[in-house]
Protein backbone atom coordinates (compact mmCIF):
# COMPACT_ATOMS: atom_id res chain seq x y z
CA UNK A 1 0.00 0.00 0.00
CA UNK A 2 1.37 3.05 -0.89
CA UNK A 3 1.41 6.28 1.68
CA UNK A 4 -1.16 8.92 1.29
CA UNK A 5 -0.08 12.78 1.86
CA UNK A 6 -2.33 12.37 4.87
CA UNK A 7 -1.28 9.33 6.30
CA UNK A 8 0.33 9.94 9.58
CA UNK A 9 -0.57 13.78 9.08
CA UNK A 10 -1.77 15.81 12.61
CA UNK A 11 -3.76 18.26 11.95
CA UNK A 12 -5.39 20.21 14.56
CA UNK A 13 -9.58 20.79 14.91
CA UNK A 14 -11.45 24.59 16.04
CA UNK A 15 -11.14 22.62 19.52
CA UNK A 16 -7.39 22.50 19.38
CA UNK A 17 -7.45 18.88 19.53
CA UNK A 18 -4.67 16.52 17.70
CA UNK A 19 -5.95 14.59 14.87
CA UNK A 20 -3.79 12.10 13.72
CA UNK A 21 -4.56 10.66 9.94
CA UNK A 22 -4.17 7.17 8.26
CA UNK A 23 -4.80 6.00 5.23
CA UNK A 24 -7.87 2.98 5.37
CA UNK A 25 -6.95 -0.47 3.75
CA UNK A 26 -9.86 -2.44 1.85
CA UNK A 27 -10.54 -4.32 5.11
CA UNK A 28 -11.25 -1.05 6.75
CA UNK A 29 -13.87 -0.42 4.36
CA UNK A 30 -15.32 -4.17 4.10
CA UNK A 31 -15.58 -3.73 7.92
CA UNK A 32 -17.06 0.28 7.50
CA UNK A 33 -19.64 -1.30 5.07
CA UNK A 34 -20.97 -3.84 7.31
CA UNK A 35 -21.27 -1.75 9.95
CA UNK A 36 -23.40 0.97 8.34
CA UNK A 37 -26.54 -0.93 7.61
CA UNK A 38 -29.40 1.25 7.01
CA UNK A 39 -26.98 4.29 7.17
CA UNK A 40 -25.68 2.96 3.81
CA UNK A 41 -28.81 4.33 1.81
CA UNK A 42 -28.08 7.87 2.99
CA UNK A 43 -25.56 9.98 1.17
CA UNK A 44 -24.50 12.95 3.84
CA UNK A 45 -24.26 9.63 6.34
CA UNK A 46 -22.17 7.58 3.67
CA UNK A 47 -19.79 10.66 4.03
CA UNK A 48 -19.88 11.22 7.79
CA UNK A 49 -18.91 7.34 8.62
CA UNK A 50 -16.24 7.42 5.58
CA UNK A 51 -14.41 9.96 7.01
CA UNK A 52 -14.09 8.07 10.64
CA UNK A 53 -12.04 5.40 8.57
CA UNK A 54 -8.99 8.25 8.25
CA UNK A 55 -9.22 8.74 12.38
CA UNK A 56 -6.10 6.97 13.66
CA UNK A 57 -5.93 8.91 16.87
CA UNK A 58 -7.63 12.23 18.65
CA UNK A 59 -4.78 13.88 21.27
CA UNK A 60 -3.59 10.48 23.24
CA UNK A 61 -6.55 8.34 22.45
CA UNK A 62 -6.00 5.67 19.65
CA UNK A 63 -8.99 4.48 17.21
CA UNK A 64 -8.82 1.20 15.40
CA UNK A 65 -11.40 1.20 12.27
CA UNK A 66 -14.95 0.51 13.08
CA UNK A 67 -16.32 -3.06 13.20
CA UNK A 68 -19.65 -1.82 14.31
CA UNK A 69 -22.56 0.64 14.16
CA UNK A 70 -21.53 1.39 17.81
CA UNK A 71 -18.18 2.11 17.41
CA UNK A 72 -18.67 3.99 14.29
CA UNK A 73 -21.62 5.93 16.69
CA UNK A 74 -18.93 6.47 19.58
CA UNK A 75 -16.01 8.10 17.34
CA UNK A 76 -18.00 10.59 15.44
CA UNK A 77 -19.73 11.44 18.71
CA UNK A 78 -16.12 11.93 19.86
CA UNK A 79 -15.11 13.34 16.74
CA UNK A 80 -17.62 16.16 16.80
CA UNK A 81 -18.19 18.12 13.99
CA UNK A 82 -14.96 20.37 14.84
CA UNK A 83 -13.06 17.32 14.03
CA UNK A 84 -14.85 15.94 11.33
CA UNK A 85 -14.51 19.50 9.30
CA UNK A 86 -10.85 19.02 9.84
CA UNK A 87 -10.68 15.58 8.81
CA UNK A 88 -13.04 16.54 5.66
CA UNK A 89 -10.36 19.22 4.74
CA UNK A 90 -7.82 16.96 4.67
CA UNK A 91 -9.47 13.89 2.77
CA UNK A 92 -11.29 15.73 0.63
CA UNK A 93 -10.27 13.90 -2.76
CA UNK A 94 -11.28 10.34 -1.06
CA UNK A 95 -14.30 11.75 -0.11
CA UNK A 96 -14.99 12.73 -3.25
CA UNK A 97 -13.96 9.54 -4.94
CA UNK A 98 -14.97 6.88 -2.39
CA UNK A 99 -18.47 7.49 -1.06
CA UNK A 100 -19.89 5.79 -3.65
CA UNK A 101 -17.50 2.62 -3.63
CA UNK A 102 -18.42 2.22 -0.24
CA UNK A 103 -22.11 2.07 -0.51
CA UNK A 104 -21.81 -0.66 -3.08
Amino acid sequence: MTKASYDGKVVKDSLGRSITLRKPNIMDRYYLNKAMKQDAEIPACVNMMFAILFVAKIDDRVFESPRSYEECMELLQYLKDEGLLVVHENIASEIAEEPENVKK
